[in-house]
C-alpha cells in the first residue's frame, strides 16, 4: 500500500533539537521519516523500512510459520488459486482456494477450535479467508499475511 502524502519540510523543536521531516519517503509505505537539522538523510530501503513496523504489525510470516509447525493441531491453509499454490507454496500448507471456503470448511477443517494460520499472495484474501473461517464459526484464525514477505524456500 502506497500513502500518497504531500510532504512539506518543516523546522520544529523535538526531542533531540530542530527536527525537519525528511522528503524522500520509505518505500514501500510512503512513511515520512524525521531527521536532526543539518543530518544526512536517515538509512533507506525495505529492510529499515520493514524493521520500523517490526512490532506494530505482527510476527511476520517467517514467525507465523514456525508458530503453525510447533502448535499441536494447527493447520497451515493457502488460500491462493491452485495454480499459485501449484508455483511454490509453504511447506506443509494445505491448498484451499478462498473461493471453495465457504463449501469446503466443514469439511476439509472439521475442528473448528483447532488453530488456523492463512496466507495467500499480499494478505488480502487470507483476511477475507479469515473473516469467513471466524463466520463460520472458528475460532482460533490466524492471518499470516502474504508469501510475498515468505523469505524460506517454496515446496512445489
Amino acid at each position: 500500500m502506497r500513502l500518497n502524502l504531500a510532504i512539506i519540510p518543516a523546522p520544529r523543536k523535538g526531542a533531540f533539537g530542530d527536527e525537519v521531516t525528511d522528503s524522500d519517503r520509505a518505500e514501500p509505505y510512503g512513511v515520512c521519516r524525521t531527521r536532526n537539522a543539518g543530518e544526512a538523510p536517515a538509512r533507506k530501503g525495505k529492510a529499515f523500512t520493514m524493521s520500523l513496523f517490526s512490532g506494530i504489525f505482527g510476527p511476520s510470516i517467517n514467525e507465523l510459520a514456525v508458530q503453525a509447525r510447533e502448535t499441536p493441531g494447527s493447520v497451515m491453509i493457502d488460500v491462493r488459486s491452485p495454480e499459485e499454490y501449484r508455483d511454490g507454496h509453504i511447506e506443509g500448507a494445505l491448498s484451499i482456494p478462498l473461493v471453495s471456503i465457504p463449501a469446503t470448511a466443514a469439511k476439509r477443517l472439521p475442528d473448528k477450535s483447532a488453530p488456523i494460520f492463512a496466507y495467500c499472495l499480499s494478505g488480502a484474501r487470507s483476511a477475507q479467508a479469515v473473516r469467513e473461517l471466524e463466520r463460520q464459526g472458528y475460532t482460533n484464525v490466524v492471518n499470516m499475511g502474504g508469501i510475498g514477505r515468505w523469505s524460506g524456500p517454496l515446496a512445489r
